[in-house]
Parts: structure tokens; sequence; C-alpha cells
């Protein structure tokens, strides 16, 4: 049996995802956040989206955990993307509009912490 090849190629700036049968280069900056549908991952960029085949787990241990964090289990957000914290919402402009992300209680804690390193 031959070994299945990852559908994510990472460096350190950007990645290259396998989405309607090429490789997407995708920018870690262009990220806004990641949520997962069953067996498929949609990357929200800040102009477009990417959709490819694969877990959210997966695609997770290939981002950098400096720049992205899980919120949920069916959201990872770009830290520098977030606008604002209201409750269990994390907000985020995507095209110009406010775009709330649910935060699951399992993760509460991990974005709490992310939030007062970064406070002022």
């Amino acid at each position: 049996m031959k070994a299945s090849k990852p559908d994510v190629q990472a460096s350190e700036h950007f990645m290259f995802v396998k989405a309607d049968k090429k490789l997407v280069k995708v920018s870690f900056e262009d990220i806004v956040y990641i949520e997962g549908l069953k067996d498929y991952v949609i990357i929200r960029l800040e102009q477009d989206r990417v959709i490819t085949l694969q877990t959210m787990k997966s695609l997770e241990e290939k981002l950098p955990s400096n720049l992205f964090r899980r919120i949920h289990r069916s959201y990872i957000v770009n830290i520098q993307k977030i606008q604002a914290l209201d409750g269990s919402m994390i907000e985020v402009t995507l095209k110009n509009q406010t775009k709330l992300l649910p935060i699951g209680k399992n993760y509460r804690d991990d974005v709490l912490e992310i939030i007062q390193q970064n406070k002022i």
C-alpha cells in the first residue's frame, strides 16, 4: 500500500494547498481565518477563499503556532486579524465586513491568554 502525500506543503511565510486539482500558494498573512466543514477546509483570505479536502487537525499542524490559534472545533484564526473580543465571540474583518467567530469553551482559556499577552 502506497503512503498518501500530504495535501499541504508549508514554508515560513506561505503554504501550497491542493485545491481545484492544482497546488495553490496561500500566504499566511493573507489568511483571516480557516473554517472546517466535515472533510473540507475553507481558507478565508482577505479577498478570496480556497477550499481543500483535508482535516482541520492536519492543517493546524502545518500552520505556524505564533500566527494562528484554534478557537473552536471548526475555526482557526490568524491572531493578527483579530479586531475585538466580545464575550464568547472573536471579531475579524473580511471584505470590509465584520465577521463574528465563536470561541469554543475548550479553547477559551487559550484565547484569553493570547489576548492578555498582547494587551497594553
